[in-house]
């Protein structure tokens, strides 16, 4: 600031300030003074095995920041994780920053992946601000999944929760400042109106875009959320399934929302330009890994005759031409066209059911006599396919529900043969229909037949539920958690396509019926990923439901089906990804290329191997082909083997249990006297606790969801995450239960209070001395001291963290010996057990306070060599970092300079001029990316000279 003053930036750690930002100015504020090791008061410890000191030292320690890529925490949460599913934390922990899109195959554990790079974020203090944004359907799934396995306490924004934040907090408040973890619908927030404005008043320390693929359109609501939530955080965690719809540019929009300058033109570019962004595994190649976690699937297709009023609708498409109806289609840019005929487009309707085909029909005649109506001088065409549809649509009106032949076999044999008859015991089903009138049709069916109702005024307590993508966000959450309960009312769950992504019903469900089958490779494997997925128990049986018709060309055309099914099953046990097959890679292209194989009379499999042909043929004309696109991300991405991932923390404990209970146990007395005894109850054998939370720790979990709050103040805590995991199994059988018992881990609020009530045993400028007798024979010095230096980067990150201690002879001349790693003094010192403490006062007081300038002066010098060392090791990452950058606006730049050559042959018009001006600015634009890329390169990598050099503790020998 000049005149030798101060703006000093900080961040508050402590209960009452935490995560608030300040400024000081030393002009204002002038009895600011610098934390200095001489200032340290050392304080004899007089407790019983030093007590008092091991549980400070620990408590430190936990506060400790891993500044590596190795796993410190993630790997040890309430799981039992395979070596792939720890990968994706590792890359983005290498990366500068932590981002990275997550796109393995459907049921491989996503979520449990997320969690995992979380807890590692939290572990190094760069996830205090978490927001996750999933679709409706999944949010109190995925919100139970961090809290139970990781405990990351996520608050639920869903129509009920903004509700409860809005009668808290005063209007006008940003009410994504009230809760620092939350998790969020992307529909919800896409209303810009109501939203835009508070999220781009928020900075977050990670954000989770789940099934990501829903925000690569640009210009859609979801993608504005997606870009302006990737704009305003440091860690970006994106998740799908499906990362890409075979088009190079939809891929570069999630890879440009991780790392803006990884792709200059979304139409042309290469691996290295996406390298280390994303991960990708398939079920195939991880099989070996997960010991049998998937199970053989019982698939079926059922074949259900046509009644004779079916066979005369068949017959009548047959013979049906329309002349203004039928569309054509392309694949792909240089693809050929392809007529879709509607006489097709009926035949998927009629699969569907009668009532579909009806309901299809009756739109186009309404269309079809509004167009006659508007243009009678023009309607010949318009007349005759009117004529057709009058013809279709009394034919299909006789067809009553007796007469629906696919029903019949739905009822007398499909569900029976699954074990539903309507009977209170009966296994749970869920069936996929992507016709809402025939869902429609088969709730009225059910209800009938089976007995089975739908609670419209409580949708989770009837034995039926519908799932058709119009429900409210409390109705989906009620209808999921019954289904997933054991004790949970819905038996039969109606679902459409809505409810094909990211839910899991495999928890008590492992029958489904394809009441009407997709035309898309890519939709049938995201209906059957609902129950065959990561975890699933039982013996997943899939049935899919086709009329069989004796119409010759019916019957082709139901070949052409049935063999997409066979199709499936062939390309998820050889390819792994589903969509490699055709290789458009996006549910509608694919059913526009069955139909149009329907359509031409065609073989399936000549056409996929035309398709495939095709599809070469251009990749080998087209410079800027995506086949290298496609071939890389139809592969899995090698898996890392587990022992060179992760790493275990520094600890004077054998487990977090050790370290809670004798923090419990010495926090007690303290708290029996100000009215609040724990009531501590051990269960060694089972290394469970339970107690009753004080009125501090009770204020924490005050901002946290209501599920996870003490349950009439009490705690239950096991440290063994096979018993929460039971917990988690057992929670199930409850209709949104969640667990009483919760992990015990370093992740744990009820950990972490233990940790900052134990670190307040010496005040903030004093060190605790410990009379260890052995340690002169053993290190042949007088004294050690235990110090802590940091180095961070100029965003104020920890760089460098090194605890070491400083072997020193306190004679007539003051000298450090020799610099001892923290484990070996941990170990020659005997922390880790209960060493005596002789209670005798130290006779080297005075020393070892001459001592505290060359211990900060040692340290120093230490710190520096080893800011030396990362600088040179981070060097060619730091030229590779802005090389990249340059690179990519030097791409960008010379594109808008061609465009600007293009622009000069036409002249001055005002056009011409519009676009000059947009140029302009995206120069601009990119020029200032530039610029902030080459600062926060500078910032984040780049290491202040000055190390912050704290004394931990003295360990004397007399």
């Amino acid at each position: 600031m000049g005149d030798g003053h101060y703006a000093i930036h900080c961040i508050g750690v402590s209960d009452l300030v935490r995560q608030h930002e300040a400024i000081f100015l030393t002009q204002l504020d002038r009895d600011i003074q610098p934390v200095r090791v001489e200032d340290t008061k050392l304080v004899q410890d007089t407790s019983p095995h030093y007590r008092r000191s091991r549980l400070y030292l620990e408590s430190l320690l936990r506060q400790m920041a891993p500044t590596d890529a190795l796993l410190w925490r993630g790997h040890r949460a309430a799981m039992q994780p395979s070596p792939y599913q720890l990968d994706p934390a590792s890359l983005a922990l290498s990366s500068l920053r932590p981002r990275i899109l997550i796109a393995d195959a459907v049921g491989l554990g996503k979520t449990l992946e997320a969690g995992v790079l979380l807890s590692e974020l939290i572990a190094r203090g760069r996830a205090e601000r978490i927001l996750v944004v999933a679709m409706k359907s999944v949010l109190a799934q995925f919100q139970k999944e961090l809290w139970t396995r990781f405990s990351i306490p996520l608050m639920r924004l869903d129509s009920e929760g903004l509700e409860r934040i809005r009668q808290h907090i005063p209007a006008g408040k940003n009410p994504f400042h009230h809760y620092r973890r939350a998790i969020i619908s992307i529909d919800t927030l896409k209303n810009e109106r109501e939203y835009r404005h508070w999220l781009e008043e928020c900075q977050w320390d990670a954000v989770v875009v789940d099934e990501c693929h829903n925000a690569i359109n640009p210009g859609t609501g979801r993608n504005r959320v997606a870009e302006l939530l990737a704009s305003h955080t440091e860690a970006l965690i994106l998740t799908s399934a499906t990362p890409h719809n075979g088009k190079p540019e939809s891929f570069a929009t999630l890879m440009n929302m991780l790392e803006p300058t990884a792709v200059a033109n979304p139409s042309s570019y290469g691996p290295e330009d996406i390298k280390g962004l994303y991960v990708r595994r398939f079920r195939k190649d991880v099989e070996k890994q997960v010991q049998g976690a998937f199970k053989q699937r019982d698939a079926q297709l059922a074949w259900a005759d046509a009644s004779p009023e079916e066979e005369a609708v068949f017959n009548a498409l047959e013979e049906a031409r329309f002349h203004t109806l039928d569309r054509h289609v392309r694949l792909s840019r240089k693809g050929r066209a392809r007529d879709v005929l509607f006489r097709t487009t009926l035949l998927k309707a009629f699969l569907s059911s009668p009532l579909a085909f009806l309901e299809t029909v009756e739109q186009r005649r309404k269309n079809l006599r509004e167009r006659i109506a508007s243009k009678p001088e023009a309607a010949s065409d318009w007349r005759k396919d009117l004529e057709t549809l009058d013809q279709l649509h009394a034919l299909a009106s006789a067809i009553d529900l007796p007469r629906f032949s696919k029903l019949r076999l739905f009822l007398e044999h499909t569900l029976p043969a699954l074990g539903v008859r309507g009977k209170p015991g009966d296994p749970r089903v869920v069936i996929f229909s992507e016709r809402l009138v025939t869902l429609e049709l088969m709730e009225t069916v059910l209800s009938d037949r089976l007995g089975v109702q739908r609670n419209l005024d409580a949708p989770g307590d009837g034995t039926l539920a519908v799932l058709s993508g119009s429900e409210k966000d409390t109705d989906v959450r009620a209808i999921l958690e019954s289904f997933g309960s054991k004790d949970g009312k819905v038996r039969v769950l109606l679902a459409s396509d809505m409810a094909s992504e990211g839910i899991n019903l495999h928890y008590f469900c492992s029958r489904l019926v394809h009441f009407d089958v997709p035309w898309s490779l890519i939709r049938l494997e995201q209906r059957n990923g609902r129950i065959d997925r990561y975890g699933q128990t039982e013996t997943p049986h899939m049935r899919f439901l086709l009329t069989r018709s004796q119409n010759g060309r019916t019957k082709a055309d139901l070949q052409v089906v049935q063999k997409l099914l066979k199709k499936e099953e062939e390309a998820r046990n050889n390819l792994g990804d589903e969509g490699a097959l055709l290789g458009l890679f996006d549910t509608e292209r694919e059913e526009d290329f069955v139909a149009s194989t329907i359509s031409s009379g065609k073989d399936l499999d000549e056409e996929v191997q035309a398709l495939q042909a095709e599809r070469a043929g251009a990749e080998a004309e087209d410079a800027l082909s995506a086949s290298w696109l496609l071939d890389l991300l139809a592969h899995s991405t090698e898996t890392t083997p587990t022992e060179r991932l992760t790493a275990e923390p520094p600890s004077l404990y054998p487990s977090d249990a050790a370290f809670f209970r004798e923090a419990l146990e010495h926090l007690e007395p303290e708290l029996k006297d100000s009215g609040q005894p724990l009531q501590l109850t051990w269960h060694p054998q089972r290394d469970e606790v339970t107690f009753r939370a004080p009125e501090d720790l009770q204020r924490r979990f005050s901002s946290m969801p209501p599920q996870v709050r003490p349950r009439e103040g009490r705690l239950h805590l096991s440290a063994d995450p096979k018993a929460v995991e039971r917990a988690i199994t057992e929670s199930r059988d409850r209709q949104g239960s969640w667990p009483e018992l919760q992990y015990l881990w370093s992740q744990h609020p009820a950990v972490e209070w233990a940790a900052d009530r134990v670190s307040l045993s010496f005040g903030r400028l004093e060190a605790p001395v410990l009379v260890i007798p052995s340690l002169q024979a053993r290190l042949e010095v007088d004294a050690v001291a235990l110090v802590e230096g940091t180095l961070t980067n100029r965003r104020a990150q920890p760089a460098v963290t090194r605890w070491m201690g400083l072997g020193t002879k306190l004679g007539k001349q003051l000298a450090v010996a020799r610099i001892i790693g923290l484990e070996e003094v941990l170990e020659l010192a005997g922390l880790r057990g209960k060493v005596a403490n002789p209670g005798l006062p130290t006779q080297l007081l005075t020393s070892l306070e001459a001592a505290r300038p060359l211990w900060r002066e040692t340290t120093e010098a230490e710190m520096r060599r080893l800011r030396s060392e990362r600088m040179a090791a981070i060097k060619g990452e730091v030229r590779q970092a802005e090389e990249r950058s340059s690179k990519w606006a030097q791409s960008r730049l010379d594109a808008i300079e061609e465009a600007r050559q293009r622009l000069a042959a036409q002249g001055t018009s005002g056009l011409a001029r519009r676009r000059r001006e947009r140029l302009d600015r995206e120069e601009a634009q990119v020029l200032e990316r530039k610029k902030e890329r080459h600062t926060w390169i500078q910032q984040t990598l780049s290491t202040d000279e000055r190390a912050h050099v704290k004394l931990i503790a003295v360990l004397v020998a007399r």
